[in-house]
């Protein structure tokens, strides 16, 4: 969940921690503020966030639509640069998995 998205200069705080102490790999650390990468607000807003659950990466993925949405609350107009993205991503939608669970075949049917 992303507590608040301000104007100010760029300080991101994950879980009241610092980007880096959260996130020890380089892309975890892009893909949680890619939204202000992408949009050249980096330096334009702080962020403080509170995740939980999941590993580092989905925590961050989680974090990319966090900041997108909340970007949208400050400036609407950004609306179709966080759609469309970059390469085809677009950052507003939430990522979502399918589990296929394996049911081994038995001969005997349930009546």
């Amino acid at each position: 969940m992303v507590e608040s998205v301000e104007h100010m200069e760029g300080e991101v705080l994950i879980n009241g921690k610092p980007l880096n102490g959260v996130f020890p790999r380089i892309h975890d650390r892009e893909s949680a503020v890619w939204p202000l990468i992408a949009t050249k607000r980096v330096d334009k807003y702080n962020v403080w966030a509170w995740v939980r659950g999941g590993g580092l990466t989905g925590q961050a993925e989680a974090l990319t639509l966090g900041v997108a949405k909340a970007l949208l609350v400050h400036e609407p107009l950004l609306k179709p640069a966080l759609r469309r993205g970059t390469s085809s991503v677009c950052f507003l939608h939430a990522i979502t998995k399918r589990i296929d669970y394996y049911v081994p075949f038995t001969d005997e049917h349930p009546q």
